[in-house]
């Protein structure tokens, strides 16, 4: 997943974002990412609020830059939503948190500390999903989180390669949300490698004003 990787270090040297990396675990599976998560949300709010990011966009490693040419701003809520701390696309299980923001803030930092502690306090539901079914239940159905929580079009930072609907020339990122897809993240990379040359006229990598966005958002919001 290294090349994988290499996509967004580049996106994110590219618009000028810090890039936070959990090498190591320090929690059981994927609550780990929780954990993570926590830790880069008490960082931010220990340091005055004038110098701390505002949003943290978090993305599983099975995932590729497909636009460089895509600010992470544009998804920002507009300030009539600015109750929104939680961003995030479902598909037919329902939410998928393999790629989505969060608003760096005491709001979000609850969110974390109830994830990481609910199986312990409710240890006769299921969790097929692990940390992802515990999100949605709390952002869902907690009177505490529901209220500050939004559904996006998937497709905006989360698109499946497999949907072709989704995976469109001009998106920002493609997610390859099962190990047995492993290997389709390395033939779309050198889609990617070939699509970098301006003088062919690039079809994924295109200026935000030549996609979709800029109709799809202004039609959400």
């Amino acid at each position: 997943y290294e090349k994988a990787l290499q996509t967004h270090i580049d996106h994110a040297k590219k618009w000028g974002y810090p890039l936070y990396m959990a090498r190591e675990n320090a929690a059981d599976g994927m609550f780990n990412k929780v954990a993570y998560i926590m830790t880069v949300l008490l960082n931010e709010l220990y340091k005055p609020a004038d110098e701390r990011v505002e949003w943290l966009f978090y993305f599983d490693v099975d995932s590729i830059v497909m636009n460089q040419q895509i600010p992470l701003e544009i998804f920002e809520p507009p300030s009539d939503f600015s109750h929104i701390n939680w961003i995030a696309g479902r598909d037919w299980n329902g939410l998928n948190a393999g790629v989505l923001m969060i608003r760096v803030c005491q709001w979000s930092l609850n969110l974390m500390t109830r994830t990481m502690t609910y199986k312990h306090y409710h240890q006769d539901e299921d969790y097929v999903f692990e940390e992802q079914s515990i999100f949605a239940r709390l952002t869902e159905k907690d009177e505490e989180f529901k209220k500050e929580m939004i559904y996006v079009p998937r497709s905006w930072f989360n698109a499946y390669f497999y949907q072709l609907q989704e995976a469109k020339p001009g998106i920002l990122l493609s997610h390859f949300p099962h190990p047995d897809f492993k290997w389709h993240i390395y033939e779309w990379l050198k889609i990617l490698d070939a699509d970098k040359d301006e003088q062919y006229n690039p079809v994924y990598n295109k200026p935000y004003e030549e996609t979709d966005y800029p109709k799809e958002i202004k039609r959400f919001w």
